[in-house]
């Protein structure tokens, strides 16, 4: 069988009545890159909960504010299932500048500041990534996050290094 799914909604639909698989959706804490329309997005994300989401794992952010101020405007409208926060480990600038190419994700000026002065560097800048998504993951989970979930890009040492970092 062939289906074509012109929605993630319609796709979780399916695989909700077709198995008893959980299942694990994607969230746009800054708006997806191809909606301008923030709220339009959070409701295309309630619809993917509806259809039977058990999670909603995010895009990867860099500032915890804008999470918290994602996950509020969530609940506000209905979205009750775990957010999980995704974490891009910064690996290397060339990688963070593929990445940012391609999601709407915003830096804060003083860790774009720090990257901006070490890009030639690729050891101080992956020291500077470790370090800020240690911070970053520590608050989340001193705010009771109900988990992490890490874009590794098929390398894991960062992820060691943070969860090493955070006594875990």
């Amino acid at each position: 069988k062939h289906f074509d799914f012109k929605y993630a909604n319609e796709l979780v639909d399916f695989i909700q009545s077709e198995t008893d698989l959980s299942i694990g959706v994607a969230g746009y804490p800054e708006g997806h890159i191809d909606c301008n329309d923030l709220d339009l997005d959070l409701n295309n994300l309630k619809r993917k909960v509806k259809a039977g989401a058990d999670a909603v794992y995010t895009q990867m952010f860099f500032d915890n504010d804008i999470l918290y101020k994602f996950m509020e405007q969530a609940q506000n409208i209905g979205i009750s299932v775990p957010i999980i926060p995704g974490i891009l480990p910064i690996m290397s600038y060339k990688q963070l500048e593929r990445m940012l190419s391609m999601a709407r994700v915003t830096l804060p000026k003083s860790l774009m500041d720090k990257l901006e002065k070490y890009k030639d560097n690729p050891e101080d800048v992956k020291k500077i990534g470790i370090e800020f998504a240690s911070c970053q993951c520590e608050q989340l989970i001193k705010n009771e996050i109900k988990g992490l979930h890490f874009y590794t890009l098929n390398t894991s040492t960062c992820v060691g290094q943070i969860l090493k970092n955070l006594g875990l």
